[in-house]
């Protein structure tokens, strides 16, 4: 019978179990989009969020993921009265494409907030961040004097490209999502530790 690998010099069943501990630690929260100045403040412009009659304005975010992630929360200086729609759009040539993928209703947001979703899951790709003004919103989303892709509207759901200059203040925090191969190691390394622990017996 062959014998059983060793790793790294470790017996097996050792080496087994330090690979099972490191599939099975929660993965660790990572920032993917941070506009925020120094200090979190957000000294810049205030960019206008609103929504009367027949005019109205939206802003929108890009950032992007490597892999496939769960979103821990979002801090952003939107700030307004009334109702907005705040969440996420996937991306079509640049632009949001206008579908939500996840979103929430904000009521009288205040400067800072922080929106801590559940479940909100995405795989590796391109996204915008979009606070959508409702009918009577009035507000902004301030600055933070930090140049990141954003775009805004100026007719309902018609999105412009800006220069990127002085984006609205947001700062978006993930943990990856363990891949199905991640879970097939997972059970391998039980099925390894189970036999070593068989052998020793």
């Amino acid at each position: 019978m062959p014998a059983l690998l060793r790793f790294a010099g470790f017996p097996p069943l050792r080496a087994a179990i330090l690979l099972l501990a490191g599939l099975a630690a929660p993965s660790q929260a990572a920032v993917v989009l941070d506009t925020y100045g120094p200090n979190n403040t957000s000294p810049g412009s205030l960019w206008s969020v609103m929504k009367a009659y027949h005019h109205q304005q939206s802003l929108a975010l890009r950032f992007s993921l490597s892999q496939t992630s769960s979103i821990d929360s979002i801090l952003s200086s939107l700030q307004g009265d009334g109702n907005a729609t705040f969440g996420i759009m996937s991306n079509a040539v640049d632009r949001p494409s206008n579908t939500w993928l996840y979103s929430a209703t904000l009521h009288n947001p205040t400067q800072h907030s922080l929106l801590t979703p559940s479940n909100w899951i995405l795989g590796a790709g391109t996204y915008w961040l979009t606070a959508y003004a409702n009918d009577g919103f009035s507000g902004n989303w301030q600055g933070g004097a930090t140049n990141s892709p954003y775009s805004f509207t100026q007719n309902p759901m018609v999105w412009y490209a800006s220069q990127g200059i002085d984006a609205p203040a947001t700062r978006i925090t993930v943990s990856a999502v363990p891949e199905p191969a991640t879970y097939g190691m997972l059970l391998a390394g039980m099925l390894l530790v189970a036999g070593a622990a068989r052998r020793r017996n």
